[in-house]
Order: structure tokens, then sequence, then C-alpha cells
């Protein structure tokens, strides 16, 4: 007996939407896991624990502004340098680097808007395996272990926050191929052997795309454990709730700039942007982990909340290159904590601010004759509009905006400009006295660039050069 019209409806419109659900599904394939990456597989195959890291307490260099003290892998031999700030504001700045480098690594630059000021450092307590220092007129003090290295992050006798306590420190050295594989390559975080074949160590190769690596891979990590603190917030962008997920029995947050047009909810995969700024919370103080490093990233959590136990939450850290560069926002409130973190990168300007003075020339290899006042203002224009949005222009981009404007702007375009006309500030190109109107050269160029954006949209939202 045939089926009712009215029953086969539902079960034709259940298929239609599985079919179209398919069609629209993400493509997994085009997102790189963990497993795919070979240093964030190398570095969550170290087990906690067994940290090779010993602490030279004898080699401490206290000055100043800072404290130096030498770490060893004991299974490699290779040396690290650990420097520490104890900064205005309840701010701790941890960085560690190879002591002896093959070539300078990779320190992200332009992100901090200035050194931030120090506060002076003392040493207040020592024994055979430890040392504490006084970070400040703030109560805190950090405890430096010796074996394995820890250091323990205090206020009076409350303990905030424990760094390589699970000895999950990684540091990977730069080397020479040959030499790596005459002594059995040593690998240089865990201590352990990696063979000469294992995938990764000196070529990755992701769908068509291969990265080769002549000094060998460079990937940091470091652990962080967070007592008393059971929620954790930050690091976007993911399509995930608010509050992070632990990430045990699937992949860690990854932290990759990609444009993509199609991702998972509830999903660690990377998205647009990337802030390596974590936020810890509860009912009595809020913390901050800054991550400074410019490379894909990895952030593993963890934590055993849902017992008996005092709440904690383990962070992770992971990156392909660089150094170990952390700042430890200590609040105590979470409008304290953002405002440590623009202390650190700066704030947006408010419309109508004064802009900062500059502190250089951004485009000194320029000679300008008074003909091409008008190309000289644009640039000034472009590099200024995108330090009022707050953003970093990279050399590569400058050079592009560069490139365009000495292509496409003639002096014909802009009527009224002589070698007298003012320069634009960071946020205005500025209108000649000569010419009346809003300035042609602004809208003009743009009308001739449409891939930088229109009239009405500019660069960082800006209808005219005095709406910037």
């Amino acid at each position: 007996m045939a089926a009712a019209p009215g029953r086969q409806r539902p079960a034709a419109l259940l298929c239609a939407a599985l079919c179209l659900g398919a069609a629209l599904a993400v493509d997994r394939s085009n997102f790189k896991t963990c497993e795919q990456s070979g240093f964030c597989r190398r570095q969550r195959g170290l087990s906690p624990g067994h940290s090779p890291y010993r602490a030279l307490l004898e080699s401490l260099q206290l000055g100043p502004d800072a404290a130096r003290i030498q770490l060893i892998n004991e299974a490699t031999k290779v040396p690290l340098l650990l420097e520490l700030w104890g900064l205005q504001g309840n701010m701790t700045r941890i960085r560690i680097k190879e002591l002896n480098p093959l070539r300078p690594r990779f320190e992200v630059p332009d992100v901090l808007v200035a050194e931030p000021p120090v506060e002076r450092l003392a040493v207040t307590g020592r024994d055979e395996g430890s040392l504490e220092l006084s970070l400040g007129p703030a109560g805190h003090r950090l405890l430096v272990t010796e074996k394995p290295f820890r250091m323990d992050l205090l206020q009076g006798r409350e303990l905030l926050c424990s760094v390589n306590a699970r000895g999950l420190l990684f540091f990977e050295h730069l080397r020479q191929q040959e030499g790596a594989a005459a002594e059995g390559q040593e690998e240089a975080a865990g201590g352990t052997e990696e063979a000469a074949e294992e995938p990764g160590s000196w070529e990755e190769t992701f769908k068509t795309h291969t990265d080769t690596k002549p000094n060998g891979p460079t990937s940091v990590g470091l652990d962080f454990s967070l007592p008393g603190f059971e929620h954790v917030y930050g690091i976007p962008e993911h399509a995930e709730s608010l509050r992070l997920r632990t990430t045990e029995g699937g992949d860690p947050y990854r932290l990759y700039n990609l444009d993509v047009f199609q991702y998972e909810l509830y999903n660690p995969m990377a998205l647009y942007g990337s802030v390596p700024l974590l936020l810890a919370h509860s009912a009595r103080r809020t913390l901050g982990i800054f991550w400074l490093n410019a490379a894909e990233t990895w952030v593993d959590i963890s934590s055993n909340t849902g017992g008996g136990e005092t709440p904690q939450t383990d962070v992770r850290w992971m990156s392909e290159s660089g150094v170990i560069d952390v700042f430890l926002l200590l609040g105590p409130a979470p409008a304290a904590v953002t405002g440590q973190y623009a202390t650190l990168t700066g704030t947006p300007r408010a419309k109508g601010a004064p802009a900062p003075a500059a502190t250089e020339d951004p485009i000194p290899s320029l000679a300008v004759p008074p003909q091409q006042a008008p190309r000289r203002c644009l640039l000034s224009s472009l590099w200024g509009t995108t330090r009022a949005a707050g953003t970093t222009t990279t050399r590569r981009m400058w050079q592009r905006w560069r490139g365009a404007l000495r292509n496409t702007l003639s002096p014909a375009m802009c009527s009224g400009w002589t070698s007298s006309t003012p320069m634009a500030n960071a946020t205005s190109l500025g209108t000649p006295a000569s010419s009346p109107g809003p300035a042609p050269c602004w809208s003009n160029w743009l009308q001739r660039n449409a891939r930088w954006g229109t009239p009405s949209q500019g660069l960082g939202g800006c209808g005219t050069p005095s709406g910037c």
C-alpha cells in the first residue's frame, strides 16, 4: 500500500537536509591537526614529570633591571639563558633563549609599545637547591628550584602560578644537519634520541606545501600550573564557548591566522586572527598569561576540576620557533589584567585624539622632489592609518603599499600640493590650503585601486582623511 503523501514529505525534507549538510560540511583536510604538525606531535610525546633541565643557580647575575640564570639540558648539554624581570604594575616577565645560538633566533618586534618599566630585584633567600627573588614592592616572590628546574610565583603565602611544574619545558636548539646525523641527532628538549628519518625533523610537507628547516626543528614550549583556578578564557580567535574547554583526548587550540569561510562550532581549529593572551579567573583573583611568540602555536589545557581536590588548571604553550617570552599579568582584578595587557601592547586611539609624536621617518629611503609631494603625503597617511588602527604593518605589506603608490599615483592627480605642503599626520591626510574641498588625492587613489578599498570604506574605515 502506498504511503500517504503527508508521511512522505518529512522523509524527503530530512533527506534533503542531510544531503545539504554533507555538501556544506567543512573540509577538514584543509586544517592541519596536531598529529600532522611535527613540532606539536613531538612536544605532546614528551611525558610529564621527567624534565632534563637544571638551573645553574651559581650562575646568577643580578643586575639593576633583571636577573639572569643559566639552564642546562643534562641530556644534550645545550645551555639556555633564563631572564627574569619584575615589572611595574604587578607584572612579571620570563624569557628563555639559547645561550650560544648557531644564529640569532627570531624575537617578536613592534608588539610592545615600549620596554616596560622594571622594579628592582633582590635575593631574599637561598639554600642548596633553591633561590628566592623579590620582584618589587607588591610582595611578589619567585622561588627558583634547581633540579628539576621549576619556578613558583607567590604573593605572601599564596601560590599564584608554577612554571615547568610538570616538566614540559621544551627547547629545540639550532644545529647543523651533518653534525646532527653524525652524532645520532639527539632531541634537544626531551633528551631522547631522534631518528634521522623521523617525519618533520628537517623537512615537513602539508598538502602541496613543503617547509624545509636548514637548522633543524626549533620549537619551544612551556607549561604553567594555576592552582585555585577552574575557569580559563581567551586565546582568540576560535568558534568556541566563552570558557575554554580542556583539550585532553583531542587537538589543542591552534593559533594560526587563516582566511577561512567554513569552520566548525566548538572546535579548536584556527580562524582569522590570533591573540596569545589567556585569562584565568576565580572568585578571588584574575591572572593573565601573554605568550609573546608570532609563530604557529598550539595551546593544551587540562584540569583536575570535578573531584574533591583543590581546583587547578594546567596550560601548555607550544610554538614552532622563536624564543620563550611570556608576561604574567597578576591582576588581581579583571580590569587590572586588561589594563596590564594594554600597558604592554597599547590601546586604540579615540577619534579626534592627538596623534603620538613620530619616533622616526617611516619612509626615509624616499627622495621626494617638490612635484611628488602628494605621493609622500599618501605614503605617510597609509603608514599613519595602520598605526592609528592599532595594527602592526609587516615590512612586506608596507613595501607593497609603497610600490603601488609609486606606480599608480601621479602628481597630476592632486593639484595644489607644493613642496611646502605639510606632511600628513598619523590620522589625517590633510587638505592643502590651495585645494578646496576634501583631499582629492585620497579618493582618486582609492578609486583607481579598488583592492585597497573604496572612498566610502577607506583604510581603517575612513570616509575622508578627516574622518580617520
